[in-house]
This record gives C-alpha cells, structure tokens and sequence, in this order.
C-alpha cells in the first residue's frame, strides 16, 4: 500500500485523457464515454491512506448496436479468441470483459504507480498536444481562451502569448526561464538564473514510439496554437542555449505544457 501521494479525480483523468485522443494507432478512434472515476476507498482528503485503492467507473454504454461487428472485428481487441472461446457468448458490448474498459482500470493503476516515481515527481505529465488541449480547436488568441487539460480558472497559452513573453524578458528570455544551477539541467546551462520565477525543468519528450528522449538536456512546451494539420507550434529550452526556441512538432509527441491563470 502507498500512503501520502496525492490523488485527486483530475489526475485520473489528464493521464486517461492521453488515451481520449491518441487516435493515431490504426484502428484507435477517440473514446465517446465520459469515464469519469470515482475514488471510492484508499485515499482521504487527497491523500492515500495505505489502505486499498478502489477506483471505479460508470458504464454507460450499454447499446449492443454500437457494438455490432457483423463479423469484423475491433483491431486489438480479443473480440475474435473470445468468441471462439466462449462459443458466442462473451459480452463484447462497452461493459463486457474484453471492451476498452479494461483500458480504464490499467491506467488507473498506472496513474498511483507513476505519481510514486521520482521522475513524475520532479517533471510531471508529458502530453501529446491532443490530450493538452483536451480536444480542443487551435487558438492563437491572447488569450487562447483553450482551457485543455489545465484546472478551472487556467489555460493553455497559445502562439501569441508565448511570443509576448519573450518579448516581455528580452535578452536571454531562456535564462530567465530556466532553473539555475544542475540539480536538474546538464552543464553548462547556459545562462540559467531563473530571473522570471518560471523554473523551467528538461524534462525531455516522449515521441509516438513511445521512447523518452532528452530529460536534462531540454524541456518542450506546447502552445494552444497548430502550425498545420499534423504539427503544432511549441517553445523549447536547451541546456547549451539561453534563448528560447520556436518549432513546430508532430501532435503525436508528448511534451510538457505550463498553463497561465484566466
């Protein structure tokens, strides 16, 4: 049992909303449920409590029509071996063991596993720029007005608004962002001294083959705003620079994202 991590409904829900919208796998499409959990034992006042962890979510869809394969079968799905196993009579509607939901409660586990980790600790959440905006349309307004996965009251800058900042510090606008010294960044960390208070951490990309690249090396943020249809724009800090870097990236890859307070 694990006692004094933080929980709370939210942090099911940005993990599991990393999974709403990677619908970049062939044969994935975006979920349409609302899976929201309801933490019903193992953690009090936002804490665990070392006592077993009951996280549940409500089915909702129950329609066998939306369910009819009419011999084609879910891509990664064991529709097909349970069939055959259980000779026509495994339930492969939204509620029944070999449906998606399964997927909830796995990520519901990964979520207590991760936020024990050191590394989700220090960096946080890496997310692909579906799951940052949490569907979302693109903005380049200022404000973006794009809430995305950030709390109540906050949102994902957009474009813009990460060019005003730059603007707004100016020479050595990266420095001034980044945390100082190399608890965290590689030497040299080039003119780090976090003047800004926003202590940028390098905690590095996860890209859509699922490896994790460049933690203590740069940090990669992304914007509320698309370049085209496949990439968005997002700000990047290296440790060998003191400037902040604009590119655009595919949606797929995973980075972290900073909200700003309405």
């Amino acid at each position: 049992m694990i006692r004094k991590l933080t929980l709370r409904v939210n942090d099911v829900m940005k993990l599991f909303c990393k999974r709403c919208y990677e619908t970049y796998h062939l044969g994935t499409s975006a979920r349409k449920e609302s899976d929201i959990p309801l933490i019903k034992s193992g953690v009090f006042n936002s804490f665990t409590s070392a006592a077993p962890i009951l996280i549940s979510f409500e089915n909702k869809n129950f329609n066998s029509q939306d369910y009819n394969f009419d011999g084609f079968y879910r891509p990664g799905h064991a529709d097909f071996v349970a069939n055959k196993k259980y000779k026509s009579f495994n339930d492969y509607r939204g509620g029944g063991h070999f449906s998606g939901r399964l997927t909830l409660a796995l990520v519901a586990a990964g979520v207590v596993a991760a936020k024990a980790t050191a590394n989700y600790a220090t960096y946080g959440v890496l997310y692909n720029w579906h799951a940052a905006m949490a569907g979302a349309g693109s903005s380049n307004s200022t404000p973006s007005g794009v809430q995305g996965i950030c709390p109540d009251g906050w949102h994902l800058p957009s474009d813009a608004e990460w060019t005003q900042l730059e603007g707004y510090l100016g020479e050595n606008a990266g420095g001034k962002l980044k945390e100082a010294g190399y608890d965290h960044w590689q030497s040299p960390n080039e003119g780090a001294n976090n003047e800004s208070g926003f202590t940028a951490l390098p905690g590095g990309g996860r890209y859509y083959g699922g490896s994790f690249l460049n933690r203590g090396y740069w940090g990669f943020w992304w914007s509320s705003t698309e370049y085209d249809s496949y990439n968005a724009w997002y700000r990047s800090l290296g440790y060998n620079y003191s400037h902040v870097d604009r590119s655009s990236s595919h949606r797929e890859f995973s980075f972290s994202i900073r909200c700003v307070r309405d």
